[in-house]
């Protein structure tokens, strides 16, 4: 009963396959470091374009006529984020600048609409952390820009009282569901770009055991099976 059947274990290899492409587009013919650093890339632009989507649904469930600009703005930019991962195939700071650009675009445009209380703010944590992440891996003057602008901005957003926009009439407890929800997609955030950190940190020591075996086979076949016996003890 618990186990999968073919059409089933099918699909989850196709999927794990269609997930595996497309965070690596844009990564073919660069070194180990700077393929890491435009997967990660991928990942971060994935996630923000799930969490706009999500936001688009529950704007819309909650009040679509007053927030309908709003979804229009969400759903535009979860679209056109995914244009950065084809933007790397030309140039991979091509694709970092504009993914960079729009999601600064993002977090303040969302800061001026919502305020303070909707604690948007906490976006650029998570854009500052990833790009600390990514900069773990491949360092260069995008990613410390790219730190310094968030953090900043999280620091000034967050000391700064910023009024919701004057076209909005919505109930106080919409902002703190907001505010809640920016802190779990913060959470969020970082949980996909830290797991896949990690995931891609397995691969390669699985690939590094997977070497030192294959060596050790040669090695053993190469020596006769007297010193063979005395090198592995």
């Amino acid at each position: 009963m618990g186990s999968l059947n073919k059409s089933e274990l099918l699909s989850i290899t196709s999927t794990k396959s269609a997930i595996y492409t497309w965070l690596h587009i844009g990564a073919a013919g660069h070194s180990k470091r700077q393929t890491q650093r435009i997967v990660l890339t991928n990942v971060m632009v994935s996630v923000t374009a799930i969490l706009s989507l999500l936001h688009a649904i529950m704007f819309a469930l909650y009040d679509f006529d007053q927030l309908k600009w709003i979804i229009a703005f969400l759903l535009f930019i979860g679209t056109v984020i995914l244009a950065t991962p084809f933007l790397n195939k030309k140039n991979p700071y091509l694709g970092s600048i504009y993914n960079l650009s729009l999601w600064l675009s993002y977090g303040c445009s969302l800061m001026f609409i919502f305020g303070s209380a909707s604690g948007v703010y906490f976006y650029f944590l998570a854009g500052a952390a990833s790009a600390i992440l990514i900069m773990g891996i491949y360092q260069n003057l995008l990613s410390i820009l790219s730190i310094t602008l968030q953090i900043s901005l999280f620091i000034y957003f967050d000391q700064t009282t910023i009024p919701a926009a004057e076209f909005l009439h919505l109930e106080p407890y919409f902002y703190t569901v907001v505010h809640f929800l920016s802190i779990l997609s913060f959470m969020f955030f970082i949980f996909c770009m830290i797991y896949y950190a990690f995931y891609q940190a397995q691969l390669a020591e699985d690939a590094l055991e997977r070497e030192h075996e294959h060596s050790e086979k040669l090695l053993a076949n190469m020596l006769p099976a007297v010193a063979r016996q005395e090198f592995f003890q």
